[in-house]
């Protein structure tokens, strides 16, 4: 695990480290755009992908409460950042945010 963001870097540029899933979803982080990710000093805006599942951050009083019938794994974070997206969110990716 690394302890860095240059740490991070180095791995993933030496092909030893890999966001979550993605050789096996690649929709699931590929909007991120991870090598532009490792490059952006200021965060920037993305455009939203079907079935993308990027850890998020807002306001609760903002979004639609998460329905609780899902359970387990199987595209529950998928359907809820869908209706996020539904509903005019936006997405930006906050760079150096390790």
């Amino acid at each position: 695990m690394p302890s860095s963001f240059a740490e991070l870097v180095h791995l993933w540029q030496r092909g030893e480290a890999e966001a979550f899933h993605v050789r096996y979803f690649p929709p699931g982080h590929r909007a991120t755009d991870f090598n532009r990710w490792f490059r952006e000093s200021c965060s920037y805006t993305i455009d939203y992908e079907l079935f993308f599942e990027p850890y998020v951050v807002c306001r609760r009083a903002d979004v639609p409460a998460y329905d609780e019938r899902f359970r387990g794994y199987g595209m529950n974070k998928c359907q809820h950042l869908y209706h996020l997206h539904a509903l005019g969110f936006r997405f930006r990716v906050w760079p150096r945010g390790f």
